[in-house]
Parts: structure tokens; C-alpha cells; sequence
């Protein structure tokens, strides 16, 4: 009977208006993404507090200049994206309308500023080919990442229905 309801394009069966399915993964995602917000947070905002004049900061023995508007443009990126996370979750939770929507953003949104940072880093000296085996997977998945789950919220009859409040 379920599949009649649903064959017929008929959102108000139950099932669909709980969180279920696929958006177990988002939310789960969502958390731990929050997490890591928190975390990128507190490792650069300890790396300030360590090496505030940037004197001894290197990777792989060679200085970095130019690295504060790099990491300030990260720091400032986390707290933005962890305030965001909240934001969502908190509507996620409580089934709001909107949370589609700013969902897509979040996402495109970490898509440009992962891009961003991609850029920034690759301008600075002696970092370029340290990132760019990394972030050049890392961007091509986010961009896959970001067209599946763009796509799901776009054609998903569990959201539709979900997010009804």
C-alpha cells in the first residue's frame, strides 16, 4: 500500500515526513563537518596565538611569507561556515522549509571557498606543489560531491515532504 501511495506521487505518507533515508548521511555529514569547523578554528586560532610574527612558520623546511591574509581568509572562512552549520542544523532539525535551500548554498558556497583557498595557497611561494596534489583531487570530489547532493535535494520526494514546516 506504501508503494501506491508513493507510485502516485503522493507525499503525506509518514514515512517520507521523518528523517530518513539519504538524509541520515546529510545530517550526520553536516555534524561532523561542524566538528571540523570547530577544529580549523582552534588549529589556526593556536597557531596565531604560538607564531604570531609568522617567524619560524614552514613547511617542509622552507619559510612562507605573505601566509596572514592565507590564514586569516581561513580563519575568518571556518567561523562564517561553522555559524552556517549551526544555522542548518538547528532548521534541519526542527523540519524547516528552507532548509533545501540553504543546504545548495552551504554547499556551493565551500565549493568557491575551498576554490579560493586552492588559489590563495597556490600564490604563495613554496606552497604550490606542496597543495596541488591534494587540492586538485579535493576540488574535482567537492564539485562530484556538491552536483549529487545538489541534484538529490532538487528531485527528492523524502525532502520535499520532510521540510514542510
Amino acid at each position: 500500500m506504501d508503494n501506491d501511495i508513493v507510485a502516485e506521487g503522493n507525499l503525506t505518507n509518514p514515512i517520507y515526513e521523518r528523517i530518513g533515508g539519504w538524509l541520515i548521511v546529510v545530517v550526520l555529514l553536516l555534524i561532523f563537518n561542524t566538528f571540523q569547523s570547530i577544529i580549523y578554528i582552534f588549529r589556526i586560532f593556536m597557531f596565531l596565538a604560538i607564531d604570531w610574527d609568522f617567524s619560524i612558520f614552514t613547511i617542509q623546511g622552507k619559510i612562507l611569507n605573505g601566509f596572514l591574509p592565507e590564514l586569516g581568509f581561513e580563519f575568518f572562512g571556518y567561523i562564517v561556515f561553522f555559524l552556517f552549520q549551526i544555522v542548518i542544523l538547528n532548521r534541519f532539525f526542527r523540519k524547516k522549509k528552507e532548509v533545501p535551500k540553504m543546504i545548495v548554498i552551504y554547499y556551493v558556497t565551500s565549493l568557491f571557498f575551498h576554490f579560493i583557498d586552492y588559489i590563495n595557497a597556490g600564490v604563495l611561494p613554496n606552497l604550490d606543489n606542496y597543495k596541488n596534489s591534494y587540492f586538485v583531487g579535493f576540488i574535482f570530489g567537492n564539485i562530484l560531491f556538491c552536483l549529487i547532493w545538489i541534484i538529490y535535494f532538487a528531485l527528492s520526494k523524502r525532502v520535499k515532504a520532510t521540510f514542510v514546516n
